[in-house]
């Protein structure tokens, strides 16, 4: 199976943590047009993403796409702090990601402030029941937490095309349910331990996020 992608360099909008919503999600709204899964965005929700005319791919750039908005942007790694990997934008939207795991947004309107589970990495691949907290940026520019109880599960072996190259990877469900939100997050990984990529629930307003390391 192979990926393709929209690029919108320019479309992620920077703002500061307490920035209006809604104006940095429309800053990518239309873009790409509705790339958004019609059904479940778990298993297919990479499919929809539209060509992307990107030269000079490596390892250090990373392909992301914000479901509910329509949105896609390559973004390049910028820093490292232990297991912690940032990622940045053209205009200034950042993700940190650490064992395969999004763990904060910046520049995305309603970020995620931060993400707690024990489990992560390769503990994905043990089927477990554990507690998952998000906390996020609310319409009111508020932080506002979520716990879900969450349950990790081997779904299928699936290979994947990127950029040119070849990854045999399995894929693993987080199926999560809260209060009032419920979410299966999917990641697909090497026997290395490499995430290929993943489709993670963010926050109620910002909905999914896909990315795809390069």
């Amino acid at each position: 199976m192979k990926w393709i992608f929209v690029l919108m360099l320019g479309g992620l909008t920077a703002c500061g943590p307490l920035a209006n919503n809604s104006s940095s999600i429309e800053a990518v709204r239309g873009v790409a047009g509705s790339n958004a899964p019609s059904e479940s965005p778990q298993l297919g929700a990479l499919a929809g993403w539209a060509l992307a005319g990107i030269e000079e791919q490596s390892a250090d750039r990373l392909l992301l796409n914000v479901f509910e908005s329509g949105g896609a942007a390559t973004l390049v790694h910028v820093g490292t702090n232990g297991p912690r990997k940032t990622w940045l934008s053209t205009e200034g939207a950042t993700i940190t990601i650490a064992a395969g795991i999004i763990l904060t947004t910046r520049g995305f309107g309603a970020d995620l402030m931060g993400t707690q589970t024990p489990v992560a990495g390769g503990a994905l691949r043990n089927p477990s029941n554990y507690i998952r907290t998000h906390d996020f940026l609310n319409g009111l520019g508020q932080i506002e937490r979520l716990d879900f109880q969450c349950e990790s599960s081997f779904l299928k072996e699936e290979t994947l095309e990127v950029s040119d190259k070849t990854y045999e990877t399995m894929a693993y469900a987080e199926l999560c349910e809260g209060d009032l939100n419920s979410f299966t997050n999917t990641y697909w990984i090497t026997s290395d331990g490499t995430f290929v990529q993943s489709v993670q629930w963010i926050s109620p307003e910002l909905g999914y996020i896909g990315y795809q390391q390069l």
